[in-house]
């Protein structure tokens, strides 16, 4: 059969209280692909009226041929949608695996694109509970449209182009994703529009294997329009190990967000920028751990007018070669940037930087060398030079704001 539905159950019904279950079965795609296993009716009357449940559990979907030279268990033959969730109360989707036709070591032009599970409603999905499946090797394993209320967790999303993808225009928030593993080639998790959010302990990598010529940045986190986030305890690393895949690495993308935590996240090698804050406002940023180990890498990157930001605790590799911190020539105000370093048993709070600016006035900076010629800063800042005798001396800068203008005043 040449891209139809299989089940298709959106055939009106006078009852109410349905349910629509698919347990325990093997699903199998031959001789063609087939547009949808189990199509979903999708009308508000399914939710208002009809009160429609789904049970999804336990299923094996597949098509008939393993692709052997394919990466994992890629087969020839899958659906566009294997499940389409309409309007619901309930819908549970547990313990399913679901295997497509995408293979990761060839460009993604050309391949067949298949979802593993989309929910879609014109009312409400009030509420798909996704856990414990494993959904891969496919293009798309969960596609998150209109009006869905869910969680998922505990579910294994392997060689996928994308793994969590929700781009609706009408975007429920509250949704808890946490304790998955993600493998994906260019977005890992893309949410837009939803609000207050949690993303707990989950692990997004890119496969080692991954197409080396691809045109896209890869996202593990890419999140925009969103209030009330937080994103915690989470892991995401591309594995290079069989080759430096182009363009962008992105760990934690955010844009136009407001109002959140990221708490506790780890960023692994060949992530070139780890978080990444665009047109945002009103984070806490705390107890970051990085592996990026390159020159060009940089920790936390500020653009776009983001402002009232506060960044604690970070640790970093002992080859970390590139910058903690930089930001871009858009207006960005009120990012703090504390770090307690104990060093001895008198417990000195110990501040490392070059300067310190205070409240976008002067600077105080400390060094060995003469400042004239060589420091610069804007007038009226301080400068405490060490000197090769150990005896200080104090400069101020009296003019302009280059590298001249220095006074010693000891």
């Amino acid at each position: 059969m040449s891209e139809k539905v299989v089940f298709d159950m959106t055939l009106s019904s006078p009852d109410a209280g349905r349910i629509i279950g698919v347990v325990d079965i093997e699903l199998i795609v031959e001789g063609n692909n087939v547009d949808c296993f189990l199509l979903g009716p999708k009308s508000s009357s399914f939710y208002f009226e009809k009160q429609l449940r789904y049970f999804i559990k336990g299923n094996y979907c597949h098509g008939t041929v393993r692709k052997e030279k394919a990466y994992g268990f890629s087969w020839d033959y899958g659906a566009r949608k294997w499940f389409r969730i309409g309007d619901c109360i309930q819908a549970i989707i547990t313990e399913n695996c679901i295997q497509g036709t995408y293979d990761l070591q060839k460009p993604e032009n050309g391949q067949f694109s298949d979802v593993g599970i989309e929910l879609d409603a014109d009312a409400a999905v009030l509420s798909a509970r996704i856990h414990d499946n494993n959904i891969g090797p496919i293009k798309n394993a969960l596609n998150i449209v209109n009006r869905v209320f869910f969680s998922m967790h505990d579910n294994d999303i392997i060689g996928t182009l994308d793994g969590l993808i929700w781009s609706g225009e009408q975007a429920f928030g509250e949704p808890k994703i946490h304790h998955n593993n993600f493998n994906s080639q260019r977005y890992g998790i893309y949410v837009k529009g939803a609000n207050s959010l949690s993303f707990n302990d989950n692990t997004i990598r890119r496969h080692r294997k991954g197409w080396k010529k691809s045109n896209d940045d890869w996202y593990g986190f890419r999140l925009e329009r969103i209030s009330d986030l937080k994103i915690s305890g989470n892991t995401v690393q591309p594995d290079e190990s069989s080759g430096l895949f182009p363009n962008k690495k992105y760990a934690y993308y955010l844009d136009s967000c407001s109002l959140g935590t990221l708490e506790g996240n780890f960023i692994g090698v060949g992530c070139e920028e780890g978080i990444i804050l665009r047109n945002c406002t009103g984070f806490n940023l705390s107890n970051t751990v990085t592996a990026q180990n390159e020159i060009g890498d940089i920790l936390f990157y500020m653009t776009d007018n983001t402002r009232k930001i506060n960044i604690n605790s970070y640790s970093l590799v002992s080859s970390f070669k590139g910058k903690a911190f930089e930001k871009d020539d858009s207006k960005i105000n009120e990012i703090k940037l504390n770090s307690l370093n104990i060093q001895e048993n008198d417990n000195a709070f110990e501040i490392k930087a070059e300067k310190i600016r205070i409240n976008d006035g002067f600077d105080l900076i400390s060094g060995s060398d003469d400042p004239q010629g060589s420091i610069s800063a804007t007038k009226g800042s301080l400068y405490l030079r060490s000197g090769d005798n150990g005896t200080p001396s104090l400069y101020v800068k009296v003019s302009g704001s280059d590298q001249n203008g220095w006074k010693s005043i000891t």
